[in-house]
């Protein structure tokens, strides 16, 4: 019985599988836009013995570049397969996400991250990598929680970063925690020297390629939205002023904020969990975050799935919206319609969407000391 029961789990498991793999697959089919474009000429570039970042389109650490070559070099360079192969990819690392969630927090939560259309349309259209760079990061931070090997954490946890590395201020959560002992001071610094010292190597191969890595990894800069802190500050003059590239500060102000306050709320979350941390992290991330563009919202979704309340579903909800009707998205023309109707702009309103369902947590976490307050 106990072996039935264990089939059918499985057959379970890999239908859902299945089933979130085809649903990205098929928003696939509605175009892609300029980021499949570059993964494209970035395959090309590597196979001809190019440096990904001669590109002048690829902006990370040089793993993805790797699995975009074996990609295409197994799909015979069939553009369809290839994208295929690419959104199998992020499938299973969302499932991998997914599950960490649902033994965590509960199956209808680890759900609600793999199915929700955030997650679907970011991996499935918009073919992102984030969440392949999270979902290496959770693996690294389940075998630190389970105070697994020291090198394989910090194997991991290079391998990310080297992928993408959206979870490089998470080292100094690590750093900080009052969970870890002394590993925590190796765990926090091998990843990043691994990162940085990964390019050494194609930095040697000429001028020209170092120029390319400095420009398209260090120094480069996505949109100076900052939407929380634009909101804040409420001061059109200022706002340009601090976002403008050619002043003297060029436009890191919002940046600086974001490490601030991505910094603070480490530091007052260095009591919890590692695990717990990690979902913190991923919201953090974008409400304070410098610069969003549309597949951050994917980053927030796994915090928003891993904490879901009522409130989330304003920011599930228009942040469908968004991604059906936003230029580099789907632009299905009576989603198109509907959001201009209301005047919404997703890149600016969408993270403030985090902050009811935020908000609803701290109340429930805090509930008894208010009590005793009032």
């Amino acid at each position: 019985m106990s072996l039935l029961n264990s089939r059918n789990l499985s057959n379970i498991k890999f239908h859902l599988i299945v089933i979130a793999f085809l649903m990205r697959l098929f928003v696939s089919h509605f175009g892609y836009n300029y980021d499949f474009e570059s993964y494209k000429l970035v395959a090309t570039a590597v196979e001809n013995h190019i440096t990904p970042w001669e590109t002048y389109r690829y902006n990370y650490g040089v793993m993805w570049s790797l699995v975009l070559v074996v990609l295409d070099f197994v799909s015979v360079n069939n553009e369809f397969v290839f994208r295929g192969l690419i959104i199998m990819v992020l499938t299973l690392s969302d499932v991998y996400i997914a599950s960490v969630i649902a033994k965590k927090y509960g199956l209808k939560f680890g759900l609600i991250f793999l199915f929700n259309p955030i997650s679907i349309i970011v991996s499935g259209y918009y073919n992102q990598f984030d969440n392949l760079a999270l979902a290496i990061a959770l693996a690294a931070v389940v075998n630190i929680e389970k105070r697994g090997s020291i090198f394989k954490s910090c194997l991991l946890l290079s391998l990310s970063l080297i992928t993408k590395h959206n979870f490089i201020l998470f080292l100094f959560w690590i750093l900080i925690s009052k969970k870890l002992k002394r590993e925590k001071y190796i765990i926090s610094t091998v990843p990043i020297l691994c990162f940085i010292l990964h390019f050494v190597p194609f930095a040697f191969i000429s001028s020209d390629v170092r120029r390319a890595i400095l420009s398209n990894v260090f120094l480069y800069w996505s949109n100076n939205n900052a939407p929380l802190w634009q909101l804040i500050l409420q001061n059109d003059s200022l706002i340009n002023y601090l976002s403008d590239n050619n002043q003297w500060h060029h436009g890191r102000v919002w940046m600086i904020l974001f490490f601030l306050s991505l910094s603070i709320l480490g530091i007052l979350s260095r009591s919890n969990s590692i695990t717990t941390n990690f979902f913190s992290y991923s919201i953090g991330l974008v409400l304070f975050a410098s610069a969003i563009t549309s597949q951050f919202f994917a980053i927030a979704a796994i915090g928003a799935s891993a904490y879901f309340n009522l409130a989330f579903i304003l920011f599930f909800t228009f942040g469908t919206l968004w991604l059906l009707a936003e230029p580099s998205g789907l632009q299905l023309p009576a989603f198109i319609h509907l959001v201009e109707s209301t005047n919404f702009d997703g890149w600016k309103a969408l993270p403030l969407l985090l902050v009811p369902g935020i908000s609803l947590i701290l109340l429930r976490r805090h509930s008894s000391a208010i009590k005793k307050f009032l």
